[in-house]
């Protein structure tokens, strides 16, 4: 079974077609093998099972923020400047939830800036700093993504504020193709369309952008403050490119060695710009042998649909319940038709050359 335990609570064998976490193993394992080039030695299943060990003590070690402080180490802690207003932003890398508690420790006057979405959500940080004894309140939580919202960062802005953001896809972030201020940059030559609304204020705003990460490495939590990226360019908006496609670079190297910690690794493929190219494929050929493409494609069953995925789009096909029996029959049982049996056996011309256009039968 490849299962895991937390606490009392079982996470689903996410082999079972049926499973409830089948859907997300199958997106994060998509993604792992489009990025991923240094950790790939894991197998799909151990890779899986870490990124969910990874969650768990994410969200464990914000529970438990008091408890662990003996285990973080910061790194550039001179580049916290306290006393000067700036723009903090990072991913959503490992323990992510503690750095808002970290900066109120270190007394950073600071809004955190979030889309709507995120902002709905902050009962999440609000209660966990209760719990821990961090002086977080609503006033430390604003919104990026409206008229108000702005006027409210403006207005902080004015009074000497520090912000905090996070500047990878989350929440808030389903349109961004249709965003005319995204950017494009890369991860492992990979093309993504990313955000570039928090690198455009610091640049209006002449502040100085300050990444900052943390991740686990062993039992220590790393909590790393990177060197200010200060704007010298009189173009506003390309300074912003800039700021935001060297952010991507100088979290590329973390990514590599702490892929299974990227929370974003499920949903980064609805923002890759260089998705499978559709080119014209042969339809049926009569003489042909087929078999089930098992390299391109996975099983999954939800809510009683049935579904192919597609592991190199990241994207499913619904199909009946008979067709898809029938199509994984012919994968566990390694069945080869001829053309004339695939025709035979699905009579829906349409469909069947769906198929192999999409390359389920190869």
């Amino acid at each position: 079974m490849n299962g895991l335990t937390n606490g009392n609570t079982k996470i689903n064998d996410w082999s079972s077609v049926d499973s409830k976490t089948r859907l997300q193993f199958l997106k994060v394992i998509a993604n792992k093998r489009k990025l991923v080039t240094e950790n790939s030695h894991l197998s799909d299943d151990d890779f899986y099972k870490k990124y969910l060990y990874d969650s768990i003590n994410s969200q464990q070690s914000s529970e438990k923020y008091k408890e662990i402080r003996k285990n973080i180490v910061v790194k550039g802690i001179e580049k916290l400047k306290i006393n000067e207003p700036s723009f903090y932003c990072s991913f959503h890398l490992g323990p992510l939830i503690i750095l808002p508690f970290f900066l109120c420790e270190k007394k950073v006057n600071f809004l955190f800036i979030g889309s709507t979405e995120a902002y709905n959500k902050k009962d999440q940080y609000l209660n966990l700093a209760k719990n821990n004894n961090i002086d977080l309140t609503d006033e430390n939580f604003g919104v990026g993504d409206t008229r108000a919202g702005m006027a409210n960062i403006l207005k902080k802005r004015k009074e000497g504020k520090s912000f905090f953001s996070y500047v990878d896809i989350g929440a808030g972030a389903d349109n961004i193709k249709e965003n005319k201020n995204k950017v494009l940059v890369k991860l492992n030559d990979v093309e993504i369309y990313a955000r570039r609304g928090i690198p455009h204020l610091a640049s209006h705003f002449q502040m100085p952008l300050v990444p900052i990460f943390t991740y686990f490495e062993g039992d220590k939590i790393i909590i790393e403050i990177c060197e200010p990226i200060i704007s010298n360019l009189s173009d506003k908006n390309q300074s912003a490119i800039y700021a935001t496609q060297y952010l991507w670079e100088i979290f590329q190297p973390l990514f590599n060695k702490y892929p299974t910690q990227w929370e974003t690794l499920h949903t980064i493929h609805q923002y890759y710009a260089n998705h499978e190219q559709k080119i014209d494929k042969e339809k049926l050929v009569l003489d042909k042998n087929y078999t089930f493409n098992q390299k391109k494609y996975d099983f999954l069953i939800r809510e009683e649909n049935f579904y192919l995925f597609d592991i190199i789009n990241v994207e499913t096909i619904q199909l009946s319940e008979a067709l898809y029996g029938f199509i994984n029959k012919m994968y566990i049982k390694e069945i080869v038709l001829n053309g004339k049996e695939l025709q035979y056996f699905i009579k829906n011309d349409n469909l069947r050359d769906s198929l192999i256009i999409k390359e389920v039968f190869i």
